[in-house]
Formats: structure tokens, C-alpha cells, sequence
């Protein structure tokens, strides 16, 4: 379930609770190897320190470290649950993705907390109903952003449902086609005189209409001689010789028709206009079917569009900081790692402008209320000069240039291979481009080999990069999918994972998507080249 952020400390109580109830190292905490999940944990760390509770800290580089981590610390050989004293499982930019009910299989007093940046997340995990999976949110999305709960929450069961409502289509186009050629053969026969033909599907509909007004005013008339039929009445079941007689009284001449309709009065003509108004409506069962499938198929689009593609939220350590804030625990330490977390996702291009401007002031406001008291200098009539940046550990904010300065680049490289510089001095543009390189000249670097052939790349659309490299080791290929957004800056969905899930289940290759982010795929040697070339369809399509 989703916990909201302003409650955050009440869920560390409940895992403080646990931890004194057991006394014994209640904590599992699963830490995934990167930065923003490095940073999340110092702050955790030092809660559960600060607070006397033993905790398990163990890095976990994928899923497959995860199961082999559940096998050995929650279940034995057999399958079944230890006995343990462990009560709260922490998963750090991990989880999220995927469904942990299943993926750990925790015994009922144990709770999972999740503190994960990628997205979106496992809808299973938002709709727990054992309430043992608790995702600490950002705020950026409401509970009614996410689709509703159900029984095809699971992204795998689509692809199946998708194959059955393909089935269930076709069957329908069959049955329909044998009805149609049912009706022209009973049309046909008409036409050539025959009085006493079954008319199949058309004489059931008819007849079964007939049979419901029938038995809707049966209780009023009681001179009637019709009787009611049971509602799973199959109205081809009515003898022949009902047919002939109704097929005679239709071919009887006016006299006949005019006494019977003295003899029978006023409501036996209202009855039969009310059978015959009856037999022109189409059947509800018919829409019914139609709008359950129109209904399963807007649903079925909407988890798809909801799963299609990965993204990143707030940072795992921005939202432990808060955590350490709510507990009144937050101090210049943490406030560091929660900066490096959120700079993490800054440098990776995993957060947008707009989002980061507002955690910096966030952060600014907070080292402003930390170094509220003036840093005392030393002595009078010391000379020594002492740096503000490093004295007493203080925090300053300082504007950088937003390019990286690599070592194999120079100023000029760093400048123009910067998504922020080119996008602001349209290096994408033949005039801004002819200033840029009458800029370099001015610098004294001289002309660059490599400049027709980056003129010519320049004018192409951004497409994605698709990156293999071997690992004979393991005899697989590594693949990674890395996709830039129109405009630098704004937040984009990476749905390369998608389409490789979609390569490889055509081709049937033997694959494995174990990172914690979609993009990543290891598939065999041997299926490499038909992985690409369905690649491409997929992309195409």
C-alpha cells in the first residue's frame, strides 16, 4: 500500500515497535549498488542507531540476489518458513517494479518497506491486501492516477488475456458467419414454397421473445392458452406441429382472422402488438456481451499504458531525509547525503528541471535553518584564513557550469557535448554552430577532424541508442537501452524495456531482465541476431 508522506513516522514506528517486541535483529535491509541507494541507507543506518535497533545490512546487485537472499534468511531447504526474529524487511531502490508479495513470500508478521525511486510501481504493491507491503510515496502521483484494483493487475497475465480475447473474436466472426449462412438457406427456402421449415436462429430469437412477453403478463390473463416457458427454454426444442399450426393460422383467410379477433376482444390485440414490438428489439444479452468486452478492453489498455515504459520518482534519500526530519533527527550529515542522492538524478538526467529546482530550494532553506548559529572564527590575532566552505562542516550552495569536464575532453568538447549548452545556444542550428566553431578558432584549438562528420549527424532526429557488448564469461550479450527526451530537461519515459521484453518473447530467445531497471536485458549468444532483427519490427511497428 501507499503510505503518504506526511505519515512517514508512523510506519518507523511500527518498525521500531517490531523491533523491541522481538529483541533480537528484527531489520533486513537490502541495499541495491548505486549512489541515491547508498545515501538512503547512511540515513536509515543512522536512525536504527540512534533508536538501538539491530538490523542485517546486505547489497543486493539484482532480483536473482533477492530470491537467493529469501531462500537462505526466510525459508529453509524445504520451503518453509524460518523461525526467526525478523520483523521488517527494507528494500532500498529496489522493489518497487515488481510484485514483492510474490517475490518474497513473507511470513504474515513480517512487513516489507519499500524506499524506491523507479517507477512505475507494481500496481500489487499499491493494492496489498495482507497490508505487508508498505511504498513509501513522493506525492507525485494520487491514488486515483492508478488503475483500479483487480485480478489483472499482473502485467505478465496480459499478453495471455490479450490471446484469449483474440480467440474469443475469432470464434465470434465464425459463429456469426454460420449464421448468416443459415439464414440465406432458410431465406432461400422460403422462396421456393416450402410451408414447413425450422427457421433455426431466426425462429428461436422469435420465439423466445415471444415466450418473455408471454410470461411477463401470463398472471393478468388467465383465459390464455399459451403457456409460460422456463427461462432456459431452447425455443429449437418446440415440436414441429406447433409450427405447422402457427403456419396455418398465418395463411388463413380475413374472415377467420376478424372472428377470431371479435371473439378474443381488445387485450389479446394489445398482447400480440406488444409480442410483435418485443420481436423488433434487438436482444440485451448481444450489448451486454459487447460492452463487456468494449469494458475489459479500455481496461486492458489501461494497465498497458500505465506499465509501458520506466521513469524515476523523488530519491530514495530525499525521501528517507524526510523521514529524519519528521522524527526531528535531521542534521548536516543527512542533509549531505540527501543532496548527493538528489544530485545523482540530477547528473543521470533521471530527474526534470522543474522537480529539482524545487528540491534545491527545499535543501537551501533547510542548510539555512542548520547553520542558523554564526560559525565562530578563531582568535582576534590569528592570521590564519580559514575556508567558510570547510569550516565546522558548514553546507554552501555554489552554481556550477552544467557541463562535464571529462578528462579525455577538452573545454570546447565538454561545452559543445552538453545537453544545457547546446540546447541553449541552438547548436542543433548551422548558424549557431558556425559561431561555436568561430568561438573555437578565437581559443586557439584549431580545426577539428571530426567536424564534417558531426555536421552530418547534427540534423538527424534523436533515436534511441541501443548498446551490446559480450560477455563471454557467461556466453550472453548485454544489452542496454538509453532513450533522451525532445527537449533537455523534461521528464521522459525509457520504453526500450517494453519493446526487448516484446524482441524476445517473439523470437523465443533465452533471455533474463534481472537489474532493477527494464532497460537492461542479458540474452544467449545464439539468439543475438534474431533478437535485433525483431528489434527493429518492434521499434518500427
Amino acid at each position: 500500500m501507499l503510505w503518504p508522506r506526511e505519515e512517514f513516522h508512523a510506519a518507523y514506528g511500527q518498525i521500531k515497535h517490531d523491533g523491541i517486541q522481538s529483541g533480537g535483529t528484527s531489520i533486513l535491509v537490502l541495499v541495491a549498488l548505486d549512489v541515491d541507494a547508498l545515501c538512503a541507507c547512511e540515513i536509515l543506518t543512522g536512525l536504527f542507531k540512534a533508536d538501538f535497533l539491530s538490523y542485517t545490512l546486505l547489497p543486493v546487485r539484482g532480483y536473482e540476489d533477492i530470491l537467493r537472499i529469501r531462500d537462505t534468511r526466510l525459508r529453509d531447504a524445504e520451503g518453509n518458513v524460518k523461525a526467526s526474529d525478523l520483523r521488517s524487511v527494507v528494500m532500498i531502490n529496489c522493489g518497487a517494479i515488481v510484485n514483492v508479495t510474490q517475490l518474497l513470500l513473507l511470513p504474515r508478521e513480517v512487513k516489507c518497506y519499500i524506499f524506491d525511486s523507479h517507477r512505475p510501481i507494481h500496481l500489487a504493491n499499491i493494492y496489498d491486501a495482507n497490508q505487508q507491503i508498505v511504498v513509501f510515496d513522493d506525492g507525485a502521483q494520487s491514488i486515483d492516477d492508478f488503475p483500479a484494483d483487480g485480478s489483472d493487475i499482473d502485467n505478465d497475465d496480459l499478453d495471455a488475456s490479450d490471446e484469449d480475447e483474440e480467440d474469443e473474436e475469432d470464434g465470434d466472426d465464425d459463429d456469426d458467419g454460420d449464421e448468416g449462412e443459415d439464414a440465406r438457406t432458410d431465406d432461400e427456402a422460403v422462396d421456393e414454397g416450402e410451408a414447413e421449415v425450422d427457421f433455426g436462429a431466426a425462429k428461436t430469437a422469435e420465439d423466445g421473445a415471444e415466450s418473455e412477453a408471454i410470461g411477463a403478463d401470463g398472471g393478468e390473463d388467465d383465459n390464455d392458452d399459451e403457456t409460460q416457458l422456463p427461462p432456459d427454454h431452447d425455443g429449437d426444442a418446440m415440436s414441429p406441429s406447433s409450427d405447422k399450426k402457427r403456419k396455418r393460422s398465418d395463411l388463413s383467410d380475413g374472415e377467420d382472422e376478424d372472428a377470431t379477433e371479435d371473439a378474443v376482444g381488445s387485450p389479446k390485440k394489445a398482447k400480440e402488438d406488444e409480442i410483435a414490438d418485443s420481436v423488433d428489439e434487438p436482444p440485451s444479452q448481444g450489448g451486454d456481451v459487447a460492452n463487456e468486452k468494449t469494458a475489459r478492453r479500455r481496461r486492458r489498455e489501461e494497465i498497458l499504458r500505465y506499465y509501458r515504459g520506466s521513469f524515476n520518482g523523488a530519491p530514495a534519500a530525499t525521501i528517507a531525509f524526510e523521514l529524519a526530519q519528521q522524527l526531528n533527527a535531521s542534521h548536516r550529515d543527512l542533509l549531505w547525503f540527501a543532496i548527493i542522492g538528489l544530485t545523482k538524478q540530477f547528473v543521470l538526467e533521471e530527474i526534470d528541471s522543474d522537480n529539482y529546482n524545487l528540491m534545491i530550494h527545499r535543501f537551501q532553506d533547510e542548510v539555512l535553518a542548520l547553520d542558523t548559529s554564526s560559525v565562530s572564527g578563531g582568535p582576534a590575532e590569528s592570521d590564519e584564513v580559514v575556508n567558510p566552505a570547510y569550516d565546522h562542516g558548514r553546507i554552501t550552495f555554489e552554481e556550477e557550469y552544467r557541463f562535464m569536464c571529462y578528462r579525455h575532453w577538452s573545454l570546447y568538447e565538454a561545452m559543445y557535448y552538453s545537453d544545457y549548452v547546446a540546447s541553449k545556444l541552438g547548436l542543433y542550428m548551422d548558424q549557431a554552430r558556425r559561431f561555436a566553431r568561430r568561438n573555437k578558432k578565437k581559443t586557439g584549438d584549431g580545426e577539428d577532424p571530426e567536424e564534417e562528420e558531426e555536421e552530418a549527424q547534427a540534423n538527424k532526429p534523436i533515436v534511441p541508442l541501443v548498446l551490446i557488448t559480450r560477455n563471454p564469461v557467461q556466453n550472453c550479450f548485454l544489452v542496454v537501452g538509453i532513450t533522451c527526451p525532445s527537449n533537455p530537461g523534461e521528464v521522459h519515459r525509457n520504453t526500450l524495456g517494453t519493446a526487448f521484453r516484446l524482441a524476445a518473447g517473439e523470437t523465443g530467445a533465452n533471455f533474463r531482465q534481472d537489474g532493477f531497471t527494464s532497460a537492461v536485458l542479458e540474452i544467449q549468444m545464439d539468439d543475438i541476431h534474431y533478437f535485433v532483427e525483431q528489434l527493429h519490427n518492434v521499434m518500427d511497428a
